[in-house]
């Protein structure tokens, strides 16, 4: 039992969808290695601008939460299959227009022209 708690063997779970398993060595352990996780950024994709956040009493949904792909042209194509419509341009909510993924941060609210 104390090897297993030492290898981490009880402790090892399976990457959740987002994440990416990255080696490394454990200071503590010596040479043992240990699993440490990166998660993607996730950002809310919404149809139209958000209101006052009425939203939801007008049966309307807030948006929708995914993680940040790898590409502007990912995020327009993931877009169009869950709205169901070509995106043109890709805004924040305070209407800057998004020309390169790189810029946007965890937890950003994008709105998309159709």
């Amino acid at each position: 039992m104390q090897d297993q708690l030492q290898n981490g063997a009880i402790f090892q779970r399976q990457p959740r969808n987002g994440a990416e398993i990255v080696r490394d060595q454990d200071a503590r352990l010596g040479n043992e290695q240990y699993e440490r996780r990166r998660y993607r950024p996730r950002v809310v994709i919404h149809d139209q601008f958000p209101g006052d956040g009425a939203e939801k009493t007008r049966n309307r949904p807030g948006g929708k939460l995914i993680c940040l792909p790898e590409s502007l042209q990912e995020l327009m194509e993931i877009a169009e299959a869950k709205f169901g419509k070509a995106v043109r341009r890709v805004l924040t909510v305070d209407g800057a227009e998004v020309d390169d993924i790189a810029v946007l941060r965890d937890g950003d609210h994008l709105v998309l022209c159709w």
